[in-house]
This record gives structure tokens, sequence and C-alpha cells, in this order.
């Protein structure tokens, strides 16, 4: 089963209607079977180098950091041949 790194910059209560909105996303696309590993930074960024590390170790299939981004819109998951992280920001409308 595919695994998708997500860090959250703050909390899973300020980040839950973004993470359902990337599930739907990913079901609507046919990605229905896949495993989602959350890490919340609650404000404390530099936790990120460390989970990312950690995350790439395990092999996940793609890592994501969602968050506004000027210019960031809607995309959606693509397949990658690598066995390496695809690095994707989203910015849910």
């Amino acid at each position: 089963m595919p695994v998708i790194g997500y860090l959250g910059a703050a909390t899973p209560e300020l980040f839950a209607g973004r993470l359902r909105a990337f599930r739907q996303g990913l079901g609507e696309h046919g990605y229905v079977n896949v495993a989602i590993d959350c890490r919340w930074a609650e404000g404390q960024f530099d936790r990120f180098p460390a989970w990312v590390a950690d995350l790439i170790r395990r092999q996940v299939s793609v890592l994501t950091a969602p968050g506004n981004t000027p210019g960031g819109g809607r995309s959606r998951p693509r397949r990658r041949p690598a066995r390496r992280p695809t690095f994707k920001s989203f910015r849910y409308e």
C-alpha cells in the first residue's frame, strides 16, 4: 500500500478540513487504498527536518507539506517511477 507523508504546520484540529479535502481529492482520482502518515508541528517547525528524514528512510511514496503558497493551485497526485518522495504543495480554496 502506498504511504503519503503529510506534514502539517499547525495542529490536527486546524488542518482537519484540509486533510478531509486531501483525502476526498485522492479518492476522486482513484487513490483509495493509500495510507497517510500525518505529523503535526504545532508551530514547532524545527521538527520538520527529522520527520522528513524519517519519512524518506521509510520510503514513502509522496511527501507533502500543505499550506497557503502564493501561486499554489490545485493539483492531483501523480505516479512516479522513482523510489523517492515527490515534494508538492497544495492550496485548498
